[in-house]
């Protein structure tokens, strides 16, 4: 899931771009980010986590999500984006292979995105990708969009995104990702615009 808008007042674009590989130092930022880029749903469900005693907060149990190994979805399959030395955006991507397996999930909040999900399986599959606030307008989601692309050659992508994520929809579409399915939003938390969950799918290159 993606999640980054237009560029804000008075920021620049030509300030040095470096993407990096992530490090276990960098998983508060990966959780801070992966909220940001998840429409309030991973949030939804670390705080879940978290009223069950996992943490004392919902983004602490998203950096102790991101600092272990029981989903792919952590800091060994994560990409960096800095600014002038600051963590500006992140990337999460990896391979699913054939065998993977998304069980059904029993909450409604959740199923739509891994009924998705499961239509990803045998290709590469950006599980997040997002920019801060401050740093968005100078390309970096271009970036880190082209190093995921770069990372998967020989594997056809596929990456869910909100329906209402205008920016995000224009610049998958640019990169040849189309809708290959769709699924129901389910609201919840602050109100929002999006009615539905898009899988974008792009052909192996």
């Amino acid at each position: 899931m993606s999640r980054w808008l237009g560029r804000s007042p008075g920021q620049r674009g030509d300030r040095p771009l470096h993407i990096r590989a992530a490090r276990p130092t960098d998983c508060a930022d990966l959780a801070i980010l992966d909220d940001i880029a998840g429409h309030g749903l991973t949030a939804e469900a670390w705080g879940r986590a978290a009223a069950n005693g996992a943490g004392a907060s919902a983004l602490e149990v998203g950096r102790e999500s991101y600092l272990g190994e029981a989903s792919p979805c952590n800091w060994r399959n994560a990409r960096i984006a800095h600014v002038e030395g600051l963590t500006a955006g992140m990337a999460v991507g990896y391979h699913l292979p054939a065998w993977t397996t998304f069980p059904d999930h029993p909450d409604p909040l959740f199923e739509p995105v891994m009924s998705l999900f499961r239509r990803a399986i045998g290709g590469w599959l950006l599980d997040a990708l997002a920019v801060y606030t401050r740093h968005r307008g100078q390309g970096l989601a271009r970036r880190l969009l082209a190093d995921q692309l770069e990372r998967a050659a020989g594997h056809a992508m596929a990456l869910v995104c909100a329906d209402d994520n205008a920016p995000a929809l224009s610049l998958y579409a640019a990169h040849g990702f189309e809708t290959a399915a769709r699924a129901p939003f389910v609201a919840h938390g602050k109100p929002r615009n999006t009615r539905e969950w898009l899988l974008l799918k792009r052909p192996a290159s």
